[in-house]
C-alpha cells in the first residue's frame, strides 16, 4: 500500500512562481518573499518576564536589543524600496 501511495503522488514544481503568476495575470505578491518580521511573540515574552521578575535588569537589555534590531530592519527595508 505504501509503495502505491508514493508512486501515485505527483508534485508540481515551478522554478519561477512569481513570473508564472504574472503571466497568468495573477497577483504575484502571494508567492513573492516578504519583508515582514513578526516580533510580537518576543515582545510579549520580554514583557511577561519583566512583569514576573521586575527586580532583574537584563530584560530591559533584551528589550533594548530587540528595539535596535527592529530599527535596523526598518532602515534596511527603506533602503531597498
Amino acid at each position: 500500500m505504501k509503495s502505491f501511495v508514493a508512486k501515485s503522488k505527483k508534485y508540481l514544481q515551478f522554478d519561477d512562481l512569481p513570473n508564472r503568476f504574472r503571466r497568468l495575470g495573477l497577483d504575484d505578491s502571494l508567492v513573492c518573499p516578504s519583508n515582514v518580521v513578526n516580533t510580537s511573540s518576543l515582545q510579549e515574552k520580554i514583557k511577561r518576564t519583566k512583569d514576573e521578575n521586575p527586580e532583574l535588569r537584563y530584560h530591559e537589555d533584551n528589550e533594548e536589543y530587540l528595539k535596535n534590531i527592529m530599527a535596523e530592519i526598518a532602515l534596511i527595508t527603506r533602503r531597498s524600496e
